[in-house]
């Protein structure tokens, strides 16, 4: 069985890929956490906001 860049995903098929050939669970996982990191800054700001 193929396995991803990062071997933590097996490959089925095209439906694992991404059109640029990254890993779709892989790709899945980087966006949640770059969308975590952004609510994380954005409540950053906000609370500095209220403190002025």
């Amino acid at each position: 069985m193929r396995t991803c860049r990062s071997h933590r995903h097996q490959l089925n098929g095209p439906a694992d890929f991404r059109r640029d050939g990254r890993c779709i669970h892989c790709s899945r996982a980087t966006q949640q956490r770059y969308r975590a990191r952004c609510r994380d800054a954005l409540r950053t700001i906000k609370a500095g906001r209220d403190v002025i």
